[in-house]
């Protein structure tokens, strides 16, 4: 059995200003943002379904209606501060799947790529995308691989092969057992730290390739402002019929 993690439980710092909601639940397309994901997550055939929040982001979510609409099992990050990483870890600890799909929660993408990402066995499988059509390369985290064995991961890499898509299949007794260090030190750290700590600690960490996918990341203000072009919005509308 698999089951769909999606991470909310951040605050969005780089949209403070411009949105006063979490930016989760940011209106596009007349859907708030969150409801791609859970979407392509449902989708992709998971058996459960969790989001992860904070208190201000579970109010929303519960607000929102989409746990019911989607089947939705909530789980309250304690420590929403020490970073996504942390979030990760944490939540990987509260479920019983052992393959868990991971997402965060500001990406549009097609429900394909998670169905894709299943099948393939890792410790950490990680979607990257060689050449995106839609992403500011300077704001991305990136991965540095040789074939499809993860060398590292990082924003600041000058050297790199894919950029990571936000969506990982996860092993997740390996990786709380490979983990389990970096988690005691309770102190925050990132996705890529976590990522990076399995390839040093050993772990098997692919990446699998997607190309030509319609995908976007909202991390900035032109970030929301972007997923209104034309282009994007045509080949998203193909996937989601409600765009």
């Amino acid at each position: 059995m698999t089951c769909g993690m999606v991470l909310a439980s951040g605050y969005g710092s780089r949209l403070r200003g411009y949105v006063d909601i979490p930016k989760y639940f940011v209106d596009i397309f007349g859907r708030p943002l969150i409801e791609y994901v859970l979407y392509s997550m449902c989708r992709s055939g998971v058996d459960d379904l969790y989001v992860v929040v904070n208190e201000l982001t579970r109010r929303y979510l519960v607000s929102s209606g989409l746990i019911e609409k989607y089947g939705v099992d909530v789980i309250v990050n304690p420590r929403p501060e020490l970073e996504n990483g942390y979030t990760l870890l944490y939540s990987l600890s509260v479920v019983d799947d052992v393959s868990v799909l991971v997402s965060v929660a500001d990406h549009i993408y097609p429900p394909s790529i998670l169905r894709s990402l299943v099948d393939v066995d890792g410790d950490i499988v990680i979607a990257g995308d060689p050449d995106p059509l839609y992403i500011d390369i300077g704001e991305a985290t990136k991965i540095r691989a040789l074939g499809e064995r993860v060398l590292e991961v990082g924003k600041g890499l000058d050297v790199f092969s894919h950029i990571d898509m936000g969506v990982f299949h996860i092993d997740r007794d390996k990786i709380l057992s490979i983990t389990r260090p970096l988690f005691d030190k309770f102190e925050g750290f990132t996705i890529s730290e976590v990522i990076n700590w399995v390839v040093a600690g050993g772990g098997e960490v692919l990446v699998k390739s997607f190309s030509g996918f319609p995908w976007r990341d909202i991390d900035v203000p032109r970030d929301i402002e972007y997923v209104f072009n034309d282009d994007f919005r045509i080949r998203v509308s193909r996937v989601f019929g409600w765009v």
